[in-house]
């Protein structure tokens, strides 16, 4: 869900309107946001599926809304057995409204009766949504989804379909004897300082799609993808640092209180993002009056 934080900024004057500058306001709530971040990785981006070509050791992951903090899920695209004997092909991408390709095939798209005239097994990434009838099957493209020849007719794989693959550390992996010394299907991965390393590497071309946590830079206050119950919390890490500047209004006391509040409720939502509603604190009391 997409939090507007400029609600917190007006908070943020009316508690400090000793502090002049708006700047000071909106560094105290967007540095309180990336802390949050830090803390929580409850800001999540799913960076659009990428192909992963055949001999790949590992993949670097960018977010595009801002600076890594950790990969939480790694999926990849589940090609049938009769595909990965033949050593499927990454061929590009594909419009899902149109069914064009890119890089062109001759004056051929992804339609009906056009599957012979492609690669058997080489497969396109859809990169614009849309949906397209190809063999008289009406499939609804998402960005991700994968489409594939197999000589006669045209297959869709969605992205919802893909394998998780299962993140570990390489002192486990070294334990149970994998290394990346052969080739085969990806079915682990280890995350080191943002690069991915398949187990074992990639035999095939293929492709995975990734779930990563971020931070964001720069001013943080419009569509910034947190819960929604993140804003008060936001708020307590503003107020800490607000109370911790120069001025008339500066108190120490207020700033160690508003930061406990600020850590103690973030580790609650970073649990019951985990645990959902099992990872809620709550209070059990028992009223012993009128019992037998």
């Amino acid at each position: 869900m997409a939090v507007n934080l400029r609600g917190v900024v007006a908070t943020l004057q009316m508690m400090r309107p000793d502090v002049s500058l708006p700047a000071k306001h909106v560094y105290c709530v967007s540095e309180a946001a990336r802390r949050f971040c830090r803390r929580t990785w409850l800001a999540k981006e799913t960076i659009s599926t990428a192909q992963v070509l055949a001999g790949s050791l590992s993949v670097t992951v960018t977010p595009t809304l801002g600076a890594l903090v950790g990969v939480d899920k790694v999926w990849m695209a589940q090609l049938p057995s009769s595909v990965l004997t033949s050593l499927p092909a990454y061929l590009g991408t594909y419009h899902g409204g149109t069914g064009a390709v890119t890089p062109i095939n001759g004056a051929y798209v992804i339609e009906n009766n056009s599957a012979s005239h492609f690669q058997t097994n080489g497969f396109y990434i859809c990169a614009t949504a849309g949906s397209i009838t190809p063999d008289d099957n009406e499939w609804p493209s998402h960005v991700g989804d994968i489409m594939y020849s197999d000589g006669n007719n045209w297959q869709h794989i969605r992205k919802e379909e893909f394998t998780e693959l299962s993140i570990e550390s390489k002192t486990t992996l070294a334990q149970y004897g994998l290394s990346q010394n052969s080739f085969g299907v990806p079915t682990c991965v280890t995350i080191d300082d943002g690069i991915i390393s398949l187990y074992p590497p990639a035999k095939y071309d293929t492709a995975i799609l990734i779930e990563c946590a971020y931070s964001p830079t720069g001013e943080v206050l419009d569509s910034f993808n947190i819960p929604a119950n993140a804003e008060d919390c936001i708020l307590d890490g503003a107020l800490a640092i607000a109370y911790s500047l120069p001025g008339v209004g500066q108190d120490k006391k207020l700033a160690y209180e508003h930061d406990r509040r600020f850590r103690t409720g973030m580790d609650d939502l970073a649990i019951q993002s985990r645990l959902g509603q099992q990872g809620m604190p709550f209070l059990v009391v028992d009223n012993f009056l009128g019992r037998d």
